[in-house]
């Protein structure tokens, strides 16, 4: 701070320079800060624990459940489990929140990441993507399908399908799409890598963040340990920058000295 003091003639003008700057090359609203939405982790209730709310919708002769699942296959990961082994184009089971308007402003003026950490269960009813995660914001979706390619773990996004090919579906992965607002493009990454060409999602009217199992008439199961949808944190990290600018800012009572 003493170092700042002294300098504060150079450090002002440079920092707020660089702070403003680099907030509009961003894009990150310069407006009250983001309300987060809620995030679902481990064995904890989604509904419960969490707060999301239930979108469900049943058949007869259909079989939906759900729970936790603890040390999941001797992974020592904890999870929630959705299973639904219809094959009935109407029915489904999500946990569902629905942003609001402010929400959604914030996140379509910055870039964002969609992320789930899960692994879909060695059983007949996934053959295809019937379980995923889905971030609709009123104008385009952006999802991440989940099933089973001959045994292997699969993703489909808008455009594309991404087969982990030869690991099977004992483990858990992590799968994100991260928003780009300046391409107004999504890019899927798999554990960390790039996969796949970027999605610009597919049209709609909706608006809602979800995951679970799918309406598309695929059985969907999934073990989710983790979902959640959040601004880049490096966007909203720009929004400090101005701040520390301010910290060098002469008090109305110092005197400048001239030299």
């Amino acid at each position: 701070m003493t170092r700042c003091k002294k300098n504060r003639s150079i450090w002002f003008p440079l920092v707020l320079l660089i702070g403003v700057g680099l907030l509009f090359a961003a894009g990150a609203p310069a407006r009250a800060a983001f309300i987060p939405l809620k995030v679902h982790n481990g064995a904890l209730d989604p509904q419960n624990d969490e707060g999301w709310g239930v979108h469900h919708i049943d058949a007869p002769g259909s079989t939906q459940s759900w729970g936790p699942v603890y040390d999941d296959n001797g992974t020592g990961v904890d999870a929630w489990y959705v299973y639904d082994t219809s094959s009935e184009g109407s029915t489904l089971y999500r946990y569902r929140q629905v942003p609001t308007a402010a929400q959604v402003d914030y996140l379509k003026a910055t870039n964002w990441t969609l992320k789930t950490i899960m692994r879909v269960p060695d059983d007949a009813y996934a053959p295809s993507p019937g379980a995923g995660t889905v971030f609709r914001d009123g104008s385009k979706t952006w999802s991440m399908q989940f099933g089973l390619v001959d045994g292997d773990m699969a993703v489909d996004i808008p455009g594309g399908r991404y087969t982990l090919t030869g690991l099977g579906n004992a483990d858990y992965h992590e799968f994100a799409l991260q928003y780009d607002r300046a391409t107004e493009m999504a890019q899927l990454y798999v554990d960390g890598v790039a996969r796949l060409s970027p999605t610009a999602g597919t049209a709609t009217t909706w608006t809602d963040f979800y995951f679970g199992s799918n309406s598309s008439g695929a059985q969907g199961m999934g073990h989710y340990n983790h979902v959640s949808l959040v601004p880049e944190p490096g966007t909203l990290a720009l929004l400090g920058m101005a701040g520390l600018a301010l910290l060098c800012v002469p008090s109305r009572r110092q005197r400048v000295r001239v030299s």
